[in-house]
């Protein structure tokens, strides 16, 4: 299965708003935005679950911000 970026399924308007929901910790209105049917079928033409995606970048989000906590503690020692 060939992978792509998500800046190949998702317009520029449309990653801004999952980035935004991201950051502002929306994550109600990320996953039904990521279900809305116009997104959750280009998602699923392109063999990609909208829960699955949403998982995902729940889980990468927590990470990066996880290791960049670490990183800042790690510099003020």
């Amino acid at each position: 299965m060939e992978s792509k970026n998500l800046s190949e399924i998702l317009n520029s308007d449309e990653l801004k708003y999952v980035n935004q929901c991201l950051q502002e910790g929306d994550l109600k209105n990320l996953r039904s935005y990521l279900n809305s049917s116009d997104i959750k079928i280009k998602l699923i033409a392109d063999g990609i679950y909208p829960d699955y995606l949403y998982y995902y970048l729940v889980y990468s989000s927590t990470k990066n911000s996880v290791q960049n906590l670490d990183n800042s503690l790690n510099k003020k020692k």
